[in-house]
């Protein structure tokens, strides 16, 4: 439950770096990321152990977004998430051409400020591609591999598979530490983003 309203197929992923916590809530029937926190996972209702009512974020929200489309009016359709090591990866299309997006935590190591970066690796496409970002004063958004245009990442057309990184940061962050955060997080993930890790627990 966001303050915008409920998020009925939503999926909630935590993020840990440092000493920091965050948690971002994407809709995966338009694959937008709804919402972002400090602090916390999420807060359960007690009663009938949370099956009633909702859980709310728990922590301090970075931003949250209105409902709609996340890429514009391209048809999404999700195909499921996996994990890789310590990250989160999902995997959905946008008319047709694999996507495959791992949200991640950056630590600015000034100030305890916190951004989170959202990785993109997309397969080849004839025609641009745009991934909307939120409206919000509280935060400002950087992009490697793409146009920030507003509202919108614009992506450009590709023959081979590309990468896009997208950074949303506190807006008291200094534009300097933000691109630096951003050169860390495309340090942090060089490799493809293949598919599962081995298991984290043996069969039983």
């Amino acid at each position: 439950e966001l303050p915008g309203g409920a998020v009925a197929k939503g999926l909630t992923i935590r993020l840990d770096e440092g000493d920091q916590t965050a948690s971002v809530c994407y809709d995966t029937a338009t694959m937008e990321m709804r919402a972002a926190w400090t602090g916390g996972f999420l807060q359960f209702d007690p009663a009938r152990y949370g099956i009633i009512v909702s859980p709310r974020p728990q922590g301090e929200p970075i931003f949250v977004a209105e409902p709609g489309p996340a890429w514009d009016e391209h048809e999404v359709k999700y195909r499921g998430h996996y994990r890789h090591g310590e990250r989160i990866f999902l995997s959905y299309t946008v008319d047709g051409v694999r996507v495959l997006e791992s949200p991640s935590l950056i630590e600015s190591g000034e100030g305890g400020h916190a951004a989170v970066v959202r990785t993109f690796e997309i397969a080849p496409h004839d025609e641009p591609l745009s991934v909307r970002i939120p409206e919000s004063a509280a935060i400002q958004v950087h992009a490697s591999g793409a146009d920030v245009d507003g509202t919108s990442a614009v992506i450009p057309p590709s023959e081979s598979l590309q990468r896009v990184y997208v950074l949303i940061a506190p807006s008291e962050l200094i534009p300097q530490n933000a691109e630096a955060m951003l050169a860390t997080a495309m340090e942090a993930l060089r490799n493809p983003l293949i598919p599962g890790s081995p298991p984290i627990w043996g069969q039983t």
